[in-house]
């Protein structure tokens, strides 16, 4: 049994694969979040000022995420950083609104609404080891500033959106 094993190839993924792997999965759950919510997307530009700071921040992630794929694709560290930190974000929120539902202080109003949870943490975690692959990391010329800078913006920038 362990020789069979041991003729099975090894299969590594090149960090081009890995990249090119996050780009369609993230990419497609992009569409799949946004395209239910063009139209009011789209009606909130006209009036932007009365939805504030937040409403320009939601909207400027719109963009962002597109932008972070591109730039991802053509191996810019600006893609790396862009999506990291849309990352971060989306992992502190799906853990602080697990911890709400935990503690009973938010009611999941479907049982679809814990899955969607699960899984918004599970892509994200996977996408995330998936970035911060050593191979990946020497790619985008990633330091580890760069990574806690990405964090803490991140976080703050949560912060800002659910507690101001």
């Amino acid at each position: 049994m362990s020789q069979q094993n041991a003729a099975l190839p090894q299969s590594k993924l090149s960090p081009v694969t890995i990249i090119r792997i996050i780009c369609i999965v993230y990419g497609a759950l992009f569409l799949y979040q946004v395209l239910p919510y063009a139209e009011s997307y789209a009606a909130m530009i006209p009036n932007l000022r009365s939805y504030g700071l937040k409403g320009v921040i939601s909207l400027i992630f719109l963009i962002l995420i597109p932008l972070s794929l591109v730039l991802l694709l053509v191996k810019e560290k600006g893609g790396w950083i862009l999506l990291m930190f849309d990352l971060v974000y989306s992992l502190v929120g799906a853990l602080y609104r697990g911890f709400k539902m935990s503690t009973g202080v938010f009611e999941p109003s479907s049982p679809s609404m814990v899955t969607r949870l699960v899984l918004t943490f599970v892509i994200v975690v996977g996408v995330m080891i998936g970035l911060t692959r050593k191979e990946v990391l020497r790619m985008y010329q990633i330091k580890n500033s760069d990574i806690i800078v990405v964090a803490i913006l991140g976080i703050a920038l949560f912060g800002y959106m659910y507690f101001m």
